[in-house]
């Protein structure tokens, strides 16, 4: 009887110490952030974060863009063509696959040195980068 009622509570520990997937989503970006951010991708693109949005399960990418990259025009003109890149690189991806396989989003977000706005604000879905 000790031993099923051991095997019992071992299997319910075990069971409630499981995080759910939007927490170790929510956990891994905190642990990246804090591991490699900033994170110096040229010398005008700085990933300054990555949070993990639980309610619309969503990965969130802070860039400040700086120097000559810092131009709205020439953003705006590149927009379309940073949006296709961005889902190329998800797709191709292997290491964000058990979210993609769950459909989290992957938002974008460069953001101007100078003054602060955002330059660059796109999400990336499930039907997206598929």
């Amino acid at each position: 009887m000790k031993k099923i009622l051991f095997i019992m509570l071992s299997i319910l520990a075990m069971v409630g110490c499981q995080e759910s997937m939007e927490d170790r989503a929510e956990r891994e970006a905190k642990e990246y952030t804090k591991k490699y951010c900033p994170m110096v991708f040229d010398q005008n693109i700085i990933l300054d974060s990555l949070t993990f949005d639980k309610a619309h399960t969503t990965f969130n990418n802070y860039y400040t863009v700086m120097g000559v990259a810092d131009d709205r025009k020439n953003i705006e003109v590149k927009k379309d063509e940073t949006r296709k890149d961005l889902i190329k690189k998800l797709h191709d991806d292997t290491s964000q696959r058990i979210y993609k396989d769950h459909g989290y989003s992957y938002r974008y977000i460069l953001i101007s040195q100078g003054d602060g706005s955002v330059l660059f604000d796109t999400t990336l879905k499930k039907e997206d980068y598929l």
